[in-house]
């Protein structure tokens, strides 16, 4: 007899990933986020305001499993003119097992690369994460 079939994975998004608002100075730069919510901008970008974010994720699935998440290498995040982000070394702060109840939160930040010339907007996308029983 086989074993039973382990709960089926679902990852929910609970909270979007958001840079905040930022200047860009006359060459590129970055503006970093971490999974704790800390942003650091480099290069000629300044930032600015203090509403930023990492995003946030619900993990359910089979109690006390252990699991193994993917993020891709990099995104592209477009605004209403189409104007482009790139947004790369994704990271997250998931343990890689899930709770005695079957659920797990964690967080991903990433970085946000600006050019000297970026187009001011509201930029947005979406980021594809795996996630599998181990």
């Amino acid at each position: 007899m086989a074993p039973p079939a382990a709960a089926e994975l679902t990852l929910t998004n609970t909270r979007s990933l958001a840079f905040g608002a930022f200047a860009p100075g006359n060459s590129s730069g970055s503006a970093i986020l971490t999974p704790g919510s800390t942003r650091t901008c480099l290069g000629t970008v300044t930032c600015i305001g203090s509403t930023y974010h990492s995003a946030s994720f619900l993990l359910e699935g089979e109690p006390a499993s252990s699991y193994s998440l993917h993020l891709p290498e990099e995104a592209i995040m477009t605004n209403e003119n189409n104007d482009t982000l790139l947004v790369d070394d994704l990271t997250h702060n998931a343990p890689g097992a899930l709770d005695s109840t079957g659920t797990q939160t964690f967080n991903v930040g990433a970085t946000l690369h600006i050019s000297g010339s970026q187009p001011a907007g509201s930029y947005s996308g979406n980021i594809e994460i795996t996630v599998e029983y181990e």
